[in-house]
């Protein structure tokens, strides 16, 4: 025989099984935290879900952190003072690292429910936010220092200081057998029959030529000379050493003038290039070498000894003004010629 049961018909049948079953009694308590959902009935009907209270809320939100305090920045660097080389600019001390602000003080725990025996009790409120983690602003970097004012431009010196100052001769030869006159203008005609001229010279620079100590009359001799030894450049050292022409026995005098004594107006150092060298003994090939461009002397002092009131001495010891190179057109032009083009005198200090 086949049954056909609608829905209706079976939901009559479970609620009859289930009112056959005992019944236990239903617990009221309900939790603070979650209330407790009532015990499923074993009657035919359902026992109701406890309505549980949620958990508190998180607690409040954390609070921003304070940005850090911004270090000043760097102290520009400091100008060196006039005259010195230029300062390099001045490095600004490295701007300070700035702290971070402090993170907030933490998130609020969230509310912990305890789940109800049928329905769960409702969660907390959101976590509290953290603090704001901004850092604080760095310091401004310190402004490039002022470069040091230029020192002033000295005046040309030389290589080869002089202890207690002296004149320093250059001649730039370029042809053998010239020379160059640096003289000492005397104020009148001066006897110097009985004297001795002492020259303290050294070498700088130079291997051919000479030098010579030299003595002159006025215009109304017409410049006649008298002349010491020839002095070679090549003997001579960096050591001061004194070369001497006694005025009344000279090695030679002018041929066109005679020479007169005791009417001596200019004190002459002559540089002279002298004659060719040669690098074979049949003199076929000159030595280029030799003729030095410039050839360098220096003069500590020129002196004069003898009887009677005589000029000088000429120390240099803080110029050499008196001591003139002696450039004109008659010397430019003569053969040999007895002026360089270029030739200077210069006073060097220690």
């Amino acid at each position: 025989m086949t049954f056909n049961l609608s829905r209706a018909s079976i939901w009559s049948l479970a609620a009859l099984l289930l009112a056959c079953q005992p019944q236990e009694s239903a617990d009221d308590d309900d939790s603070d935290n979650g209330g407790s959902g009532a015990t499923a009935a074993t009657g035919a009907t359902a026992g109701m879900p406890g309505s549980g209270t949620g958990g508190s809320a998180g607690s409040d939100a954390g609070m921003y952190g304070a940005a850090g305090t911004p270090p000043l920045g760097g102290m520009g660097g400091t100008p060196e003072v006039s005259g010195g080389a230029p300062a390099a600019s001045g490095a600004g001390a490295g701007a300070g690292a700035p702290i971070g602000g402090g993170a907030g003080l933490g998130a609020g725990d969230g509310g912990a429910p305890s789940a109800g025996m049928s329905g769960g009790g409702a969660g907390g409120a959101l976590a509290g936010t953290g603090g704001d983690l901004s850092a604080g602003t760095g310091g401004a970097l310190g402004g490039a220092g002022m470069g040091g004012m230029s020192g002033a431009g000295g005046t040309p010196g030389s290589a080869h200081p002089c202890p207690d100052g002296c004149a320093e001769l250059s001649v730039p030869f370029t042809v053998w057998n010239s020379g160059q006159y640096f003289e000492i203008y005397l104020n009148s005609a001066t006897d110097l029959s009985a004297a001795v001229i002492s020259v303290k010279a050294r070498k700088i620079a130079g291997k051919a030529g000479g030098l010579l100590i030299v003595v002159k009359d006025g215009s109304a001799q017409n410049y006649a000379y008298a002349q010491g030894a020839w002095n070679a450049i090549n003997d001579m050292t960096g050591e001061f050493a004194t070369f001497t022409l006694d005025v009344a026995a000279p090695s030679s005098t002018d041929e066109n003038n005679p020479f007169t004594a005791s009417a001596v107006q200019i004190i002459t150092v002559q540089l002279a290039a002298g004659g060719a060298w040669y690098l074979d003994e049949a003199e076929t090939m000159e030595d280029p070498a030799a003729l030095v461009n410039p050839t360098v002397v220096q003069i500590d002092e020129i002196s004069i000894t003898g009887t009677g009131t005589l000029p000088g001495p000429w120390p240099f010891t803080s110029d050499a003004s008196s001591l003139k190179a002696t450039i004109t057109e008659d010397g430019l032009n003569a053969t040999p010629p007895y002026a360089v083009t270029g030739s200077t005198v210069m006073w060097v200090g220690p």
